[in-house]
């Protein structure tokens, strides 16, 4: 049953609510972008020295499956 349904996991945890046509979930609060150095998710979780880093998904599935698995321990840390 779990290999059917663990394609569908979280997906309560990314409702939000959307403007316009297409219901894009619209930023109310404006952020500003700090320059910093970008590292892999997969290398997130072993870096040693994370101050001033910033971490991305722009990897393999499988490389970030764990932080979809366990998205609350690994929400923190984010």
């Amino acid at each position: 049953m779990y290999r059917q349904t663990k394609n569908y996991e979280n997906l309560q945890k990314r409702i939000f609510d959307g403007v316009g046509e297409y219901g894009i979930p619209q930023i109310i609060q404006p952020t500003t972008y700090q320059e910093c150095e970008w590292i892999g998710f997969n290398y997130a979780r072993s870096e040693k020295n994370r101050a001033g880093k910033g971490v991305h998904f722009f990897l393999d599935d499988y490389q970030f499956s764990v932080c979809w698995q366990n998205l609350m321990e690994y929400a923190g840390q984010l």
